[in-house]
């Protein structure tokens, strides 16, 4: 079995109070998986981490066959990755659609202009938005 994503004993603080402790987990390719749990149990952290726009503290992460924890394959992992933090109102535009807002994003992160329509249908359509592309 292929992985997206190999969590091995990975460990994360904030100002000495953990957030993530020995955390392990194998996520396969292909896949929708769902991280579920309470308030303050480091999903939050975990998926930053993933995105590679946390700096990994310790442990090892491989995302898509590369290291997080080298500083150029981070670089190179941000366009292949989409990642919305939480607090979602405050990250969207809301005079933007749909659309836009996920356009806006990907010119953030030096999608191609050539490719970049075709990734954003096919984002839409996994998670079921595209009926409401042109809503706000």
């Amino acid at each position: 079995m292929q992985y997206a994503i190999i969590v091995e004993s990975v460990s994360h603080a904030y100002d000495g109070k953990p957030a993530l402790d020995q955390v392990s987990l194998s996520l396969p390719m292909g896949k929708t998986v769902g991280l579920v749990g309470p308030d303050g149990v480091g999903k939050s952290t975990l998926l930053a981490l993933m995105a590679g726009v946390k700096k990994l503290q310790s442990g090892h992460l491989t995302v898509l066959g590369g290291d997080v924890a080298d500083a150029a394959y981070r670089r190179e992992l941000a366009p292949r990755v989409a990642y919305m933090p939480q607090g979602l109102g405050r990250n969207l535009y809301r005079s933007l659609s749909v659309y836009d807002n996920i356009d806006f994003s990907a010119r953030l992160f030096g999608v191609p202009p050539a490719e970049r329509d075709a990734r954003i249908q096919r984002l839409m359509r996994a998670t079921a938005l595209d009926p409401f592309h042109a809503r706000p």
